[in-house]
């Protein structure tokens, strides 16, 4: 069964950016773009009229296990969407420069509203976030996020959402079998990727989710946060990777995500570890 559901489109100029899609269209035809260069645009209209760090365009870009020079990689994404907008460089219209900081979109943006239909369930697996730290301390951090990921993320809506369960999405950490792969053997519509490195006294946890049909990044961001502040990070993910994949959360649902979390940061800490010694 399919059903019908509204989504956003940002429309500048003669462009219209379907990000669901992963498409750009002047004037309903369509302009190809690679993916990286398609990753750059969407992330500059979605943060329209702001600085974008060249930090923020390599975590969004590029995976932890890829070793390449980025500011290469960034100049020719910037190229070739410079190339499919038919933007100046000297007097650009959509892509400002800030010298020696990031890039920054200028044109004004319209955000439309088109019906499309959608599959009314979907499948998706967590894979296991991954430790950036050389610390194998934070290795209790990574698997609880997992676990408290797919755990949260089961319970949003079951009737419009399967989530895979832990035991068959743990078999894939460290792995290095494709998207489609990994899509094709769990039998899911999505997959989110996962990682958290530790920056002093604050984490950095940065979550994507991928589309496994065209393996297209749909979605990615970062959350920095004092290590005493997990107890809100879980329901902020989960909130937004369901967005993403086009749920509906009411009220009681979110209410219920935030009543089923401690309020002792202490508490969830030694939980988090318990739970990996559990597991062990």
């Amino acid at each position: 069964m399919h059903g019908s559901h509204s989504r956003e489109l940002f429309r500048f100029g003669d462009f219209e950016l379907d990000v669901a899609a992963f498409e750009l269209r002047r004037r309903g035809t369509p302009i190809p773009l690679e993916r990286r260069p398609m990753d750059f645009l969407i992330l500059l209209v979605q943060r329209r009229h702001e600085l974008v760090p060249r930090r923020d365009i390599v975590e969004r870009l590029w995976s932890k296990d890829v070793f390449i020079d980025v500011e290469t990689g960034i100049n020719t994404a910037v190229r070739k969407v410079r190339m499919a907008l038919s933007d100046s460089t000297t007097k650009p219209a959509f892509i400002e420069t800030v010298s020696g900081r990031g890039y920054k979109f200028i044109a004004d943006v319209e955000v439309i509203a088109a019906r499309r239909s959608a599959p009314e369930h979907a499948r998706l697996a967590v894979l296991p976030f991954a430790n950036l730290d050389a610390d194998p301390e934070r290795d209790y951090l990574a698997d609880g996020l997992t676990e408290e990921s797919i755990s949260q993320l089961g319970q949003l809506d079951p009737e419009r959402l399967s989530v895979i369960g832990r035991t068959s999405t743990m078999a894939y950490r460290q792995t290095v079998k494709s998207i489609a792969t990994i899509g094709a053997e769990l039998s899911v519509d999505y997959l989110v990727e996962g990682s958290v490195r530790g920056e002093g006294h604050r984490l950095r946890i940065t979550c994507k989710l991928i589309r496994v049909s065209d393996e297209s990044q749909i979605w990615s961001e970062s959350f920095d946060r004092e290590a005493t502040s997990l107890l809100s990070l879980q329901r902020e993910l989960s909130t937004a990777i369901a967005e993403r994949i086009r749920l509906r959360l009411s009220p009681e649902r979110l209410d219920a995500l935030s009543r089923r979390q401690t309020r002792n940061a202490e508490a969830f800490d030694l939980y988090l570890r318990g739970r990996r010694l559990w597991n062990q």
